[in-house]
């Protein structure tokens, strides 16, 4: 998980994308694997990820975009 500082454009290539993680129909699971398979092909893209932490970081993790996200607490 980054910070917000680490998604501050530096060169005006970035695009950040905020997801609500827990909104899809089958779950924080299928949503990150999303994300994951848009960042293999958009090297400039970041991802915000709305949800509870302890079910977000574990995913991102393992879907190896933790670099690339930052997780905010819903609720």
């Amino acid at each position: 998980m980054s910070d917000s500082s680490d998604l501050t454009p530096k060169d005006g290539s970035l695009t950040v994308i905020s997801v609500d993680a827990m909104g899809g129909d089958r779950g924080p699971e299928v949503v990150v694997a999303g994300l994951a398979l848009a960042a293999r092909g958009n090297s400039d893209l970041h991802f915000i990820v709305h949800g509870p932490e302890d079910v977000l970081a574990p995913l991102i993790q393992r879907r190896g975009i933790a670099d690339r996200s930052e997780e905010r607490r819903v609720g």
